[in-house]
């Protein structure tokens, strides 16, 4: 079977695609930066299902008249081989990626997304800060138990092994550290911690992604140049795209751009086991400081 691939650097090809195809179809600029932080875990198999997915749905959507439903009938018969061909081929990297720790640590951290993303927009505030200073609870209690329990740790440590550094062994996990800065996060006034908790996590994803793929030039302990300038591009990114929908509306201009500013700062600065921590206060406290101040 011929193989379709695409030329050149797969990568920077899917990312630009990803940006245009998403910035004409969806038009939200917070679905750009989440479709293209998961192309960093992931690879082009998001790209191509989300292409394929469009190939087939728009032209049974109504939308389209006679002629352009042939158009779109044409374009289906000629892409939707290459295409499927690219996405069985994707697939397989996702799962030669889910073997290595970099790749699962990441897609772990970002299900830490559905507070924000989730119980924020569907629950309200009250909720979202219950939900992640009782989840937080539990995990400091755990924290606890570690340091007083030997079995107990090592079950612990076998459970999320996995996931976790091996350094987080004998020292707290970065899930505590993340939940904690979320909790008291959470107290700024609405919707500050929200936001500060999608900043953060969406920055830090980038950050060890693009530094751990591309990062050539060091400039602080294990931190990278390429790594801080895409924690920096996420996080001015994610805090104008997400602070521009309603559901987290209310923060000017001054206040967005102070709170990505200091969390990218926070990133570069903090030594990276307490950055899941000190970054998520940062990014909140930015936010407000900068609304106050606007």
């Amino acid at each position: 079977m011929r193989r379709y691939i695409l030329p050149g650097s797969k990568d920077a090809i899917f990312a630009v695609g990803a940006l245009l195809v998403l910035g004409l179809l969806l038009r939200n600029a917070a679905s750009v930066i989440l479709f293209l932080t998961l192309m960093l875990i992931f690879g082009g198999a998001p790209l191509v299902a989300f292409l394929l997915s469009c190939l087939i749905a728009y032209p049974a959507s109504g939308q389209l008249g006679l002629i352009g439903v042939f158009g779109a009938v044409a374009l289906m018969v000629l892409a939707l081989e290459p295409l499927r061909a690219l996405f069985l081929e994707e697939m397989k990297r996702i799962k030669e990626r889910m073997g290595i720790f970099l790749y699962r640590r990441k897609l772990y951290r970002l299900l830490g997304l559905v507070f924000p993303l989730v119980i924020f927009p569907v629950f309200g505030l009250f909720s979202y800060r219950y939900v992640l200073v009782t989840m937080a609870s539990i995990s400091l209690g755990s924290e606890l138990l570690r340091n007083y329990s030997f079995r107990f740790n090592e079950a612990f440590c076998r459970f999320f092994s996995k996931v976790s550094k091996e350094e987080e062994s004998h020292f707290v996990t970065g899930t505590t550290m993340y939940l904690t800065a979320g909790a008291l996060a959470s107290f700024f006034p609405e919707p500050v911690g929200p936001l500060s908790l999608i900043i953060v996590t969406l920055g830090d994803a980038w950050a060890v992604m693009v530094g751990s793929k591309w990062g050539r030039r060091t400039i602080r302990g294990k931190k990278t140049l390429e790594g801080t300038a895409a924690c920096f591009f996420a996080c001015i990114f994610a805090s104008f795209a997400f602070g521009s929908l309603e559901v987290f509306g209310g923060l000017s201009t001054v206040g967005l751009g102070v709170g990505a500013v200091i969390s990218s700062l926070a990133e570069l600065l903090t030594p990276g086991r307490y950055d899941n921590f000190i970054m998520t206060l940062a990014a909140a406290f930015g936010l407000w400081v900068g609304q106050l101040c606007s």
